[in-house]
């Protein structure tokens, strides 16, 4: 069933390991003639068992290894050993990548990628010191509506996101004549060369369900990627990959979303509450200032292109507190929303719900 694999666990997708030693190579000739490892005339030269030696070593895309390489850097003049390989989550024939593994899972993945590397290249290597240099954290949510109808929703997520994430950019898809959006992306200042490097995306997975992108029920994927040994060992107080636990991925994954989201839209809204109760006491509220007021809604979200209010339903909490006469307060309301769906319709599409589940979903 997809609903076992989503609204539940935080997983790993794409992993990149390092401090890979690679104990022999069986038929380095072989290899070379088939491309994979090429042998220069002079050192540095990567030394494995009984003096096999070589200069480069390149595999990727085999249908297990996304790409693994190995040589010699020079640092300071001294020649370092070096060997990376870079893996993501198998696909499933039904769902494709909607799926993850979980730390636990992953490790006996990379034991059968250890016996891949043994059986199909002759190349024996040790995982006893490996290490973490990326990773990629999610979970996926199921959706009550489809995809398209959360843009609000993820837009104000995304604006309230604190400034180490501030580079950000929407990736869309264009189908016939509409586009949508599929994909919201925030990175850190930070090149990915970068020690502190990071990066956020919210995208549609629905897709990858077999289910018809138009269909009211859609998956949406939270992540983050860390990149660098110092920013790992930062995150989870060890890179090594035989330290890794779930617990420490999941602990790591749901502060962020705390720290990141929750608590900033929590700001927010308290915010934006006392912004709009001091627009609406020092205004007249004469004439036309309720139609006003939804217009400058409407105008604010033009010009900073994230909501100031997702529903007129927001407003009624802060009328509450405004005005003092019931009957008032039920005019006031049921003129807000006759406007809202006839106007500004915009307001009236329940997007402040679509906030509370997916805030709902992602406290888990």
């Amino acid at each position: 069933m997809i609903e076992s694999i989503v609204n539940e666990n935080v997983l790993i997708d794409q992993i990149v390991l390092n401090n890979i030693i690679i104990k022999d190579i069986y038929d380095i000739d072989f290899l070379t003639k088939e491309g994979i490892i090429k042998v220069n005339k002079h050192p540095p030269y990567y030394y494995a068992r009984h003096g096999k030696a070589f200069s480069h070593l390149s595999i990727k895309g085999d249908g297990m290894i996304v790409s693994m390489r190995a040589g010699v850097l020079s640092q300071r003049g001294l020649p370092i050993p070096f060997c990376f390989m870079t893996l993501s989550v198998p696909e499933d024939p039904v769902h494709k990548n909607l799926h993850c593994l979980s730390i636990k899972d992953y490790k006996k993945y990379i034991k059968s990628i250890q016996n891949h590397l043994f059986t199909k290249y002759g190349i024996d290597i040790c995982l006893d010191n490996a290490g973490v240099k990326e990773i990629e954290i999610n979970r996926t949510l199921m959706l009550n509506h489809a995809f398209i109808e959360y843009d609000r929703v993820f837009r104000l997520i995304m604006n309230k996101l604190p400034g180490i994430l501030s580079n950000q950019i929407k990736f869309q898809n264009l189908s016939g004549d509409k586009t949508e959006e599929v994909s919201y992306y925030a990175n850190s200042k930070q090149t990915q060369h970068s020690s502190r490097y990071r990066n956020f995306k919210i995208y549609d997975k629905t897709y990858c369900s077999g289910r018809d992108t138009d269909s009211n029920i859609s998956f949406v994927r939270f992540e983050f990627r860390l990149k660098g040994t110092q920013g790992i060992k930062r995150a989870f107080k060890t890179n090594r990959l035989s330290e890794l636990t779930d617990e420490l991925i999941t602990d790591y994954f749901d502060k962020s979303i705390e720290k990141n989201i929750l608590k900033r839209i929590t700001k927010w809204i308290g915010e934006r509450d006392r912004f709009l109760k001091n627009k609406i006491s020092s205004s007249n509220r004469k004439d036309n200032w309720l139609v006003n007021l939804l217009r400058d809604c409407s105008t604010w979200e033009n010009q900073y292109q994230y909501p100031l209010i997702l529903d007129v339903e927001e407003l009624f909490p802060i009328i509450e507190k405004i005005e003092k006469d019931s009957r008032n307060r039920s005019r006031i309301k049921a003129a807000l929303r006759r406007h809202a769906s006839s106007h500004e319709t915009l307001f009236s599409n329940e997007d402040h719900q679509k906030l509370e589940e997916v805030i709902k979903k992602l406290k888990h």
